[in-house]
């Protein structure tokens, strides 16, 4: 177990799931996270200069790569912007994971300078909004998040996380395989005598077509 900043073990707890972009906007909110990615090589953070398009390329990322893709924006009217590309994701069933930095908890509920209600904003088009209580359990919540977008019908998942509980924050950090954490398959298996039928019509066939949903990628 080590100590490092907050903002440093969430950088690592995203590595740990084979994270390697991140897509967004950097804010006052967020920095503690993205000046822990200065010098890094393994993580690279894409720009994309408005917070919507930091949503239609993580899910475009995560469609294409089959693998979960991160977005990062700040308070407010930022993470605001991303509901459109969020909804996509939630029709295409593509694991995108938003961290969103939050005003800090004081201001919460109190009509503060871009505070808004945003985990029941996200709740119809995520497969979990959670809103994060303190320091201590951001990573319970980060690896609760992917193992919620990766299991089952796969989805786009929201984390608020308030600025102070980032800001000058250390976290004891231990890293975890993902395979710790994550649900258990409950898939079910095919018949073997079908598949095995099927399997000689394709074999005989002279023009074979096969169609096959997004299901098929998972």
């Amino acid at each position: 177990m080590a100590t490092m900043s907050a903002g440093q073990a969430v950088i690592e707890m995203l590595r740990a799931e084979g994270v390697d972009h991140i897509f967004g906007i950097c804010g006052t909110t967020t920095n503690n996270i993205v000046t822990e990615l200065h010098g890094r090589s393994d993580i690279r953070f894409v720009d994309t200069r408005h917070e919507q398009n930091a949503a239609f390329m993580a899910y475009g990322y995560a469609r294409a790569s089959g693998k979960p893709a991160v977005c990062l924006t700040t308070s407010g009217p930022g993470t605001i912007n991303l509901i459109t590309g969020i909804a996509l994701a939630w029709k295409g069933r593509a694991p995108v994971i938003v961290l969103a930095g939050d005003v800090p908890r004081e201001l919460i509920d109190r009509d503060g300078n871009q505070a808004f209600d945003l985990v029941n904003l996200f709740k119809p088009i995520t497969r979990m909004a959670q809103h994060v209580q303190t320091t201590e359990r951001v990573p319970e919540a980060i690896h609760n998040a992917f193992r919620t977008a990766l299991s089952g019908k796969r989805g786009p998942v929201m984390l608020n996380i308030p600025r102070d509980l980032l800001d000058f924050k250390t976290i004891d950090y231990q890293a975890r395989a993902p395979a710790s954490y994550r649900a258990t398959e409950g898939r079910v298996q095919g018949d073997r005598d079908a598949i095995a039928r099927a399997a000689a019509l394709l074999a005989k066939a002279e023009r074979p077509l096969l169609i096959g949903g997004g299901g098929v990628i998972d």
